[in-house]
């Protein structure tokens, strides 16, 4: 749709997403090429720097503002003109003693962070007659807004370590007197013009390209309250930052009614400012893009260069890396132009096939560019790097730039082999690399093609081929037996949550599970990021019976409603760590064995697939060929037995791993994640031949 929009000459504007700046999380449909990604921005709007503060005063007449961060169960400033000295309480974790009742009684309690919710810190400090609580945090960062159940008749809020600690210090010398309610304000002038929190990182996760493309302000945006009359509102997000966007692009369009949507794209982007954080740090061009808009310069262009960012994907090297793109510059005055070119980036070379040329007027000059690695090497466990580096064209009296993305990525060149008992592993390459070993379940065929197959649909997450292990493991509480499935799919994934692995258990055989193994982000199972705090990917055993009955009251809850959160933490039987090698087509999952249902006989019965993200997708749900698998429950009754868990070899290291047999025949599926595409997959024969290919 965009593709089309953007061909009929609409331009598209689309919001980056609202998740944080994790790489590889910015979110479609912005990420389609077509669109214009826009990342949000904080603008030098006065509520943006200027904060609401409360007042101490401390030893020899200082005073110290903090930020006024009120939460959610305290009765708010603006309500509460209270003054007082400050009591010390420790961490309120114990009702107060008779003596420090009446010490706080009439004065404001300041308790440090830990050992009890915030409710129950409040609710002491209320009851023993305190007027307001101030929070000490207890670890160094930002203060943060109270929550938790309840609501409480006295004002509160959380300060920094740093302040508590100045506040505690002052409190040995001289009563130390908070003010709740000041006119002075907290001013954070290094927040303008740096990134929201919230605003969603690239690169995009197909092909590592760059995303989002600009800046926009986004944070604490003022506009009109539906429904309210004359009223204003503020709000938050990439949802604010993409509609200021398009206005620019409209501003554009007006001026400039006869360029196509790509090259409206370009004015933006070619001349965007750079922007750096609060410590003054650039922003990688992954998270701000070409960096934060200016729509005067846009709007006074000479001239434009197009693609208006350029993208090298997946730069998957040993110890060289090259490519060759073209930028093409437009000339938008009726006269002759002279321009220069360079380029600056602390990790590419850039052969510029001119530096200096001549541009007809109303005319278009292509330049072919070819980019190599500087000379050096990643260290040994990092496993990616973002690249960065900027094109600056410059006719003397206006520059515009045009921003480089690659995402450098370690490949190794595993060879294997399997002779007799023993599988020989030769690294031919300079890095690490890893090796998975499984006893072979069955081999996928690709996902459909031709012509009746909607080209634009996605055709990632096609299984090509699965394998198990049992593995024994030790824990605080003892051994325990691990089944360890892994997949490959046909082609990489630069992070796998787009892609969710399912093994559903069916003891019966009536396709009806009893449980399900789903291995996926901990985020997509709803219940679990509270129980699960770390950001990350787990496999989930499920009682599938359960789940239904959860998503059967959920739905009747929510028509009553709509606000409704679904919980399927009590569904879940176990967690495990999901394995994910990501820039790769391999991943494990795991689940402890013993709390898997099994057949009457003791096997295990099961169909595996990878579920797309996207339901539009191409064969969204893609199961193993052959449907229902049946196979044993003990390492014993494997082909292979005892197989090793992750092996990682050092660059031109050589292994050899004895296998040992089991009591069925069957294959060995060996994986290389970090291989070149075409090298990380080899299934061998029943291991007594000497011949396996």
């Amino acid at each position: 749709a965009i593709r089309n929009l953007s061909n009929a000459g609409t331009m598209v504007v689309a919001s980056a997403g609202n998740s944080g700046h994790e790489p590889y999380i910015v979110g479609a449909p912005g990420s389609t090429d077509e669109a214009i990604s826009v990342a949000a921005s904080i603008d030098n709007m006065d509520h943006n720097w200027k904060f609401k503060a409360v007042e101490f005063t401390l030893d020899q007449g200082e005073t110290l503002l903090t930020e006024a961060i009120e939460g959610s169960i305290t009765k708010p400033i603006a309500q509460s003109p209270v003054e007082g000295k400050l009591v010390y309480a420790g961490v309120a974790a114990e009702d107060f003693s008779e003596e420090l009742k009446e010490q706080l009684k009439g004065h404001v309690a300041l308790i440090d962070r830990g050992a009890v919710t915030f409710s129950e810190k409040i609710k002491r400090a209320e009851g023993a007659g305190a007027i307001g609580v101030i929070v000490a945090n207890n670890r160094a960062g930002g203060a943060i807004a109270m929550g938790g159940d309840g609501k409480f008749g006295i004002p509160g809020i959380m300060v920094t370590q740093e302040a508590g600690n100045k506040l505690k210090a002052s409190m040995k010398n001289v009563d130390t007197i908070v003010k709740f309610q000041t006119d002075k304000k907290m001013e954070k002038p290094e927040l303008i013009d740096t990134l929201t929190g919230f605003s969603s990182r690239g690169p995009r996760s197909n092909g590592s390209r760059l995303k989002p493309e600009i800046s926009s302000p986004g944070s604490n945006i003022i506009s009109a309250s539906a429904g309210s009359g004359d009223k204003g509102r503020k709000m938050s997000g990439t949802s604010m930052a993409a509609p200021n966007l398009a206005g620019v692009a409209a501003l554009l369009r007006q001026k400039f009614p006869e360029l196509a949507p790509k090259y409206i794209k370009a004015l933006i982007m070619n001349h965007a400012k750079s922007i750096t954080n609060a410590k003054g740090e650039t922003y990688p061009v992954g998270q701000q893009g070409a960096g934060r808009v200016q729509a005067y310069e846009s709007a006074n262009a000479q001239f434009l260069a197009y693609p208006s960012g350029i993208s090298l994907g997946e730069m998957k090297f040993d110890n060289k890396f090259k490519a060759t793109k073209s930028v093409k510059i437009k000339n938008l005055l009726g006269k002759k132009q002279k321009l220069t070119v360079s380029f600056d980036s602390p990790y590419l070379e850039a052969k510029i096939a001119k530096k200096s040329f001549k541009l007809k007027k109303k005319s278009d000059y292509s330049l072919p560019i070819k980019f190599s690695l500087r000379n050096f090497t990643l260290e040994n466990e990092q496993k990616e790097l973002e690249i960065n580096g900027h094109l600056t064209i410059s006719n003397g009296e206006q520059s515009i730039r045009v921003p480089v993305l690659g995402m450098m990525v370690k490949y190794s060149k595993i060879k294997a082999k399997l002779r007799k008992n023993t599988l020989k592993l030769n690294n031919k390459s300079l890095n690490n690399g890893v090796v998975e070993v499984f006893n072979l379940l069955g081999k996928d065929e690709s996902k459909p093609r031709g012509r009746r197959v909607d080209r634009n649909r996605s055709r990632e997450c096609d299984l090509k081929s699965a394998g198990y292990r049992i593995v024994e493991v030790q824990t605080d509480k003892g051994p325990k037996s691990l089944l360890q499935i892994g997949v490959k799919l046909k082609s990489p994934v630069t992070r796998w949550q787009g892609c969710e692995v399912s093994v559903q258990f069916d003891k019966e055989g009536d396709g009806v599970a009893e449980q399900e193994l789903v291995a996926t982000l901990n985020d997509n199972i709803p219940g679990a990021s509270a129980k699960i705090p770390e950001n990350g990917y787990s496999s989930f055993l499920i009682d599938s019976k359960k789940a239904r009955e959860i998503r059967l009251k959920f739905e009747k809850e929510s028509i009553q409603n709509p606000g409704v959160q679904a919980d399927y933490w009590p569904a879940v039987v176990a967690v495990e760590n999901f394995i994910v090698h990501n820039h790769s087509t391999v991943a494990v999952m795991q689940v402890e064995l013993d709390k898997i249902v099994k057949t009457d006989d003791g096997d295990l019965q099961f169909k595996l697939g990878v579920f797309h993200e996207e339901g539009g997708a191409i064969q969204p749900k893609d199961f193993l060929k052959g449907g229902m698998i049946k196979m044993p429950a003990t390492s014993s009754d494997a082909p292979f037995m005892n197989l090793p868990q992750t092996l990682t070899l050092k660059g031109k290291e050589k292994v050899e791993v004895e296998l040992e047999e089991g009591t069925t025949k069957g294959k060995l599926l060996v994986l290389m994640p970090f291989n070149r595409p075409g090298l990380g997959q080899l299934i061998s024969g029943w291991c007594h031949l000497t011949s396996p290919f």
